[in-house]
């Protein structure tokens, strides 16, 4: 009888030993290694990354479970999807950190899938701590980049900038020649249904608004409560029914949420895990005088940023009056706190990303809205440069293409490419009518300039038939001709007797005749041609 005990109780211990390591649990009690929730082979064990060690649910830090979902939301149904991360709060969307996603499975949230948690700092540009600081790898980044230098820059995911609300912001290099934080950027977010705009920067508005979230009929869990009194006190889930129209009902029907303490009702009321708490049973809720901590902001913003918890005071009828001296979230602004407790400061505020003035002149001028030491100002987007011919301020003293650069153009006034040396003006770029060279000599009539070939009858303008700008005014016909002979063309040609003016008539020889023994010259009128 006592071996069949004993062997009873072997195969009991066995069979626990089963049943337990296939909650991840070895006989010996040491816990499975893990790097994420899946290599537990159980959804009521979840990965601890601090120790890298499989831990129940109900024991993990702080109620948290897979990916710092609350162990109160671990229960899911249908297909249905949530974002998630894992790293510290502060990192979310800073830097390289991303969001991923969560795909319910078996009625448990999934592994976290597609998040960038921090990495290791490193030389490249880049955020990869994601603590807000670009290159602050120990040791320095120095030589990066000249002090002072500025560049555009942009942390969100590739193919995001430029696209619905995202936008680049701007760093500086700093002293130690080093990449400072990306000042200005906007990056993509959850996209918010019905506010016509790209939050998620993904060239869609509100993309994923229409889409069906559930097939109709279909049934899940729902709370409404703040996190951690659901199943606590009266507190318990509803159900939502999805509707023909693919959306969830937005009534949660059956759910229990919290309420006032009641004394005397042995109920846990307000759900907090204590029944009865702060007076005495009876028809009043608390004693008159008493007072108790109160705050009325929403779930894991108490204690965070400004917000603070207040004080209540029960009246003498026997009831708490309002909560004196709490600080709950508001909207964020630029003064150095974090006025939303989210955990960031000055994330936000009315002015980032317009564009501003510095009332500096030139390329100095434009700039952005940042927050810096708890005020808005405005970033200069350039620095002071060397002046070159650009049509722009660059040095910033008020002067466009002021260099030493400039170069000296001539009036073009007859439109011959040749400029009036008496008429100059210094620019950087040639003006309308104006050219590189001074070599016209007469600048109102486009035939005048140097290497002009033609001959004219007509002066050019001012009286001077100098057309080639060589200081003389050359005759085509400068010679007298005469007769050799009596044969026709037996001749030199030329005028006869005289050669005249530039412009005037004389008597061209044509041919000669023979008369009483005699040759004569026959002449026609001809215009002397001069240039």
């Amino acid at each position: 009888m006592r071996k069949r005990i004993a062997r009873s109780v072997l195969g009991l211990f066995f069979v626990s030993c089963l049943v337990v390591l296939s909650l991840t649990v070895s006989c010996t009690g040491e816990l499975p290694a893990c790097q994420t929730h899946a290599d537990c082979a159980s959804a009521k064990f979840v990965c601890n990354t601090g120790t890298g060690k499989c831990v129940s649910i109900e024991d993990s830090d702080g109620g948290v479970g897979r990916d710092g979902v609350s162990i109160d939301d671990t229960s899911c149904t249908g297909n249905a999807k949530r974002t998630c991360y894992a790293g510290p709060p502060n990192t979310r969307n800073v830097g390289t950190c991303r969001m991923g996603e969560q795909v319910c499975l078996n009625g448990v949230w999934g592994d976290c899938v597609g998040q960038k948690l921090p990495g290791n700092e490193t030389c490249n540009s880049l955020d990869d701590d994601c603590n807000g600081q670009i290159d602050d790898a120990v040791g320095g980044c120095s030589g990066v980049c000249a002090p002072g230098e500025t560049k555009s820059c942009y942390q969100g995911s590739t193919g995001t900038l430029g696209k619905g609300i995202c936008s680049a912001g701007v760093m500086t290099c700093s002293a130690a020649g080093a990449w400072g934080a990306c000042n200005g950027q906007t990056l993509p977010t959850k996209e918010v249904c019905g506010d016509g705009k790209d939050n998620d920067c993904d060239g869609v508005v509100d993309d994923g608004c229409t889409t069906t979230e559930c097939k109709a009929g279909e049934v899940r869990n729902c709370y409404t409560g703040p996190v951690g009194t659901r199943g606590q006190g009266i507190c318990k889930a509803g159900v939502q029914t999805c509707l023909s129209t693919g959306k969830w009902s937005a009534a949660c029907v059956g759910q229990v949420l919290p309420a006032t303490e009641i004394c005397g009702d042995g109920l846990d009321n307000d759900c907090d895990r204590t029944v009865d708490e702060g007076g005495v049973c009876g028809t009043n809720t608390c004693v008159a005088g008493a007072t108790r901590s109160c705050y009325t902001g929403p779930a894991g913003t108490m204690n965070v940023g400004v917000c603070k918890a207040g004080t209540q005071s029960c009246t003498a009828a026997g009831t708490w009056g309002a909560c004196a001296g709490q600080v709950v979230p508001t909207s964020e602004v630029c003064d150095g706190r974090d006025n939303d407790c989210d955990t960031f400061v000055d994330e936000a505020f009315p002015e980032q990303n317009k564009a501003c003035t510095t009332g500096k002149p030139g390329i100095c001028s434009d700039g952005l809205y940042t927050c810096s030491g708890g005020k808005v100002v405005c970033f200069q987007l350039a620095q002071p440069r060397v002046e070159i011919c650009n049509g722009k301020d660059d040095d910033c003293n008020g002067k466009v293409d002021d260099s030493s650069t400039l170069k000296t153009f001539y009036r073009d006034k007859d439109g011959d490419n040749y400029g009036d040396p008496k008429v100059s003006i210094q620019s950087c770029f040639a003006p309308t009518g104006y050219v590189g060279n001074n070599q016209d000599c007469y600048d109102n009539n486009k035939n005048v300039h140097p290497g002009q070939f033609n001959f004219f009858t007509v002066h050019r303008g001012d009286g001077s038939f100098d057309y080639d700008c060589d200081g003389a005014a050359t005759k085509r016909f400068a010679k007298v001709g005469s007769c050799l002979g009596c044969s026709s063309p037996n001749f030199d040609q030329g005028f006869a007797v005289t050669v005249p003016a530039c412009g005037t008539n004389g008597n061209w020889i044509t041919s000669c005749r023979f008369d009483v023994g005699k040759c004569y010259p026959l002449t026609a009128a001809k215009a002397q041609e001069c240039r």
